[in-house]
This record gives C-alpha cells, sequence and structure tokens, in this order.
C-alpha cells in the first residue's frame, strides 16, 4: 500500500482566497450538430426572446476549493420569469393569467407545450440520450478542453475527477438548451462558474467556551475549557479513508496536542492573548493499490450520471 501526505501550517486568524484566472469563453467541438443544436454568440440579440416573458437567470455554483484527486460538483438553477413557476415533474407554467407582446396567457398553462414526438434524442455530438423521456433541457459544460453533456430538467448537476489536473484556478463554461420541437433545441444563454484545485485540505475552525450562556461570542474566561472544532471541506468525501491528524499548539507553552478527534479541548490557566495554531495531516490510501473488485451490473443513474463526454479544439 503506498501512502501520499499533505501537510500545511495555517493560523486560526488567517484566511486565504485564490482568484481565478480569466478563461476563454465556451467555443464548440468539431462534431456538434449546429443544426439541431445552433450556435449564437455571446450577446447575440435573439437570446432577448429565447424564453417567452423574459430572460431566463442561470444560477451557477460549485463546491470548491477541491483538494487534488477529490471531486468537484457543479450545479445550474435554471430561475425563470417571475410570472411563471416550475411544476414537480419539471414543466413550467404560468403563475397567473397575464399578456406577453400581445398574447394572452392563462394561469397553469404550460409556458412550452411538451410533445410526445417520436424522435431518437441526441447531444449536439450526435450521441445518444441514454433517457426514455425526451429530455427539455441539454447542459453541455466545457473546461480543461474538454466537454460534458448532460440531459436534465431545470435543476442539473456535474460531479467530475481532478486527477492529474495541475493545481490552480479555472473557470468552468456552461450552455444551455431548451427543447423546442422535434430535433430543434434554443440556446437559452451562457454562463460560468470558477472553482479551484489546492493540495492543501480547506477547512474551518470555530471556537466555543464550555458550558458558556452566550455561546459564540468569542469571549473566553480562564480556567474554563474551550472547545475547538474543526470542520473539514470534503463535499466528495475523498478523506473517507484517510488518517487525519491534528497537531495542536494553543499557543500558551503547554506543549503540543496531537489528536485524530474533530473537536479538541484546551483551558488557559492564566489571561492574555494567544494565537491557537493547528498542523493538519492527512495520509491518503493510493488508489492504485486497492485490491480489485468485482464490477456490479449497471444500473440507470441521475441524468449527471448519463452525462457524455468528449475533448474540444
Amino acid at each position: 500500500m503506498m501512502w501520499t501526505s499533505t501537510l500545511f501550517l495555517v493560523l486560526l486568524t488567517v484566511t486565504s482566497q485564490t482568484s481565478a484566472k480569466a478563461k476563454n469563453r465556451f467555443t464548440r467541438y468539431p462534431s456538434w450538430n449546429t443544426k439541431m443544436f445552433p450556435i449564437w454568440k455571446d450577446g447575440d440579440p435573439r437570446f432577448q426572446d429565447s424564453w417567452k416573458g423574459g430572460r431566463v437567470i442561470f444560477n451557477v455554483g460549485n463546491d470548491s476549493p477541491t483538494l487534488t484527486g477529490a471531486k468537484v460538483t457543479f450545479t445550474i438553477d435554471l430561475q425563470f420569469p417571475h410570472n411563471q413557476k416550475v411544476l414537480p415533474d419539471g414543466n413550467v407554467v404560468w403563475a397567473e393569467d397575464c399578456v406577453v407582446n400581445g398574447t394572452k396567457y392563462f394561469k397553469s398553462e404550460l409556458v412550452y407545450s411538451t410533445k410526445d414526438i417520436d424522435w431518437e434524442a441526441v447531444f449536439p455530438d450526435g450521441t445518444p440520450v441514454k433517457d426514455d423521456k425526451k429530455p427539455a433541457y441539454v447542459f453541455v459544460w466545457k473546461t480543461w478542453g474538454q466537454y460534458w453533456q448532460v440531459a436534465d430538467g431545470p435543476s442539473s448537476s456535474l460531479t467530475i475527477s481532478t486527477d492529474d489536473i495541475p493545481l490552480d484556478s479555472y473557470t468552468m463554461d456552461i450552455v444551455i438548451y431548451h427543447s423546442r420541437s422535434k430535433e430543434k433545441f434554443i440556446p437559452l444563454g451562457y454562463a460560468s462558474t470558477q472553482f479551484s484545485i489546492t493540495d492543501q485540505i480547506p477547512f474551518a475552525i470555530a471556537l466555543d467556551q464550555v458550558n458558556d450562556f452566550v455561546a459564540g461570542d468569542m469571549r473566553f474566561v480562564q480556567n474554563r475549557a474551550i472547545a475547538f472544532t474543526v470542520t473539514l471541506h470534503d463535499p466528495s468525501e475523498y478523506l473517507s479513508n484517510a488518517d487525519v491528524t491534528f497537531n495542536w499548539d494553543f499557543g500558551d507553552e503547554s506543549g503540543a496536542l496531537i489528536s485524530r478527534e474533530l473537536t479538541v479541548t484546551h483551558t488557559y490557566v492564566s489571561s492574555g492573548s494567544f494565537k491557537p495554531q493547528v498542523v493538519i495531516q492527512a495520509v491518503i490510501p493510493d488508489k492504485a493499490c486497492d485490491p480489485p473488485s468485482n464490477t456490479p451490473n449497471s444500473t440507470p443513474g441521475s441524468p449527471a450520471d448519463q452525462a457524455t463526454t468528449g475533448n474540444t479544439c
């Protein structure tokens, strides 16, 4: 079994933030089906009328900073005009009777009717969509010269691995398409989100005096225990099998405390100002040394699990 480790030191009063470098906007890949998925340049006036009743807002995010080798998840939620709402099945209806551009619409009427047309749904690169239900939306994500295509509803996500990706800040670009008719999707617009890959475990620390009457007031009394609680930022559970240790120096010359617990307590016997420090070390098993496991039978997953990938020029 091979082991890798990361080691770093941080003061409780210090935080850091890395700014992302600007990246190029989304570009199509060679096999893109422009007839079915037309390409409109960012700022094209046709985007103004791409959705009845107003523009759709894209709420895009991610769960970085991401430890190198872990997985990063991106999310997108489509926010529709105020006079529309999303039903549990993903369809969008008018939330009230209204008139838009001279046309009368009624409450609970579909903004775009869904017709059961027999056709083979495909992604922009021609890959068939692995879903019995024709997709209402197609999201194409792009970064690192690669792309991922996801067929989903108005809320979607994508999870990818960061194996062998250099430490840096990156931009994930996304183009959003909506199905309008047989073999025809209309682009709703572009969005992007910045994310970073690091070799330092992201974490936060909370301090509370044990049995304090006013929890979280950050006022501490000598000769009463203070609880130091570490929260590791590990949404993909990459460190679930790691041996994580915390080496504490509470800044009062009381010596070091090595622990594997997320919460430790310490009592200061004198008053004053102190700078506690913690060194977090994670020994991570090398996945290449894991014993082979039986391959499970494949089962249908979520739309994000059925996303297709490729490389761009």
